[in-house]
């Protein structure tokens, strides 16, 4: 809990604030920018509306705060700003959990599909740069569900999300949209480079098959798209098309083998 005055002159201080801020006399905007902590109670104490609640992350230690401004006016005339600082570090860890969890498809690890749609929208609406859909098929997985069992079927999903996943880069996004169906986002990112990425996830699963001597291929086939804002496409246009193209690319693998 921290009081202060006016001028910006520290009246109170309790134990906890002071191990959070220091012993402190003076509460100024100046000496505050280097502290993220010091610099919002700053700037709380120049808003005119309270009580007011705000959090903010301290990176130099790893910790969320909680902070409620309140101004009080004594009856000498005085004004006395009331800050209550909480350490809510654990509370947002266990909130990132249970929005990780509900955005997850809990078999594969990727997005979950009303996470990867609300993702893809939030993409398409906001991004002026390229990016990529790519659109993904797991070939033939009805036939390994029918000839060697589902446990075989969810080896399958489960090792071909886990290349897509170890070859995407940090910034893309990865969704099961169905029970053999995938999409990728490629945020920031040409078709050409697109492509480069899913070959190279073909080839990791070509060495996965040399290494396990499954009686059937991993592999799967896929449609890339490139979008921005300004293209036109309504997600559902997206997913349209890049399927589209998937099927073009999984007939023509078809006819490859006949």
């Amino acid at each position: 809990m921290l009081e202060v005055d006016f001028s910006g002159h520290v009246v109170y201080s309790n134990r906890p604030a002071k191990q959070m801020l220091g012993d402190i006399e003076y509460i100024y905007f100046q000496q505050a920018q280097n502290n993220v902590l010091l610099t919002l109670i700053a700037e709380l104490g120049k808003l005119d509306n309270f009580p007011v609640f705000r959090e903010v992350y301290d990176d130099r230690n790893n910790t969320w705060y909680r902070i409620m401004s309140n101004r009080c006016l004594l009856t000498n005339g005085q004004v006395l700003y009331l800050y209550v600082i909480e350490d809510v570090s654990d509370w947002k860890t266990r909130e990132h959990r249970l929005q990780q969890t509900a955005s997850t498809d809990t078999m594969t690890g990727a997005y979950n599909r009303e996470a990867g749609l609300k993702e893809l929208e939030k993409t398409l609406l906001y991004s002026d740069a390229t990016s990529c859909l790519a659109f993904i098929d797991i070939d033939g997985l009805k036939a390994i569900n029918d000839t060697f069992g589902h446990d075989e079927g969810d080896y399958v999903i489960k090792n071909i999300a886990k290349v897509i996943l170890n070859s995407i880069r940090s910034s893309d996004v990865v969704c099961r949209y169905g029970g053999d169906e995938f999409f990728i986002i490629f945020k920031k990112c040409m078709e050409n480079t697109a492509e480069k990425i899913i070959v190279r996830m073909s080839s990791e699963l070509k060495k996965l098959e040399s290494t396990t001597s499954k009686p059937y291929a991993l592999s799967f086939s896929h449609g890339i798209l490139s979008f921005n804002s300004g293209s036109g496409y309504s997600t559902a246009d997206l997913l349209q098309e890049a399927d589209r193209r998937m099927y073009a690319c999984k007939k023509c693998k078809k006819k490859e083998r006949m």
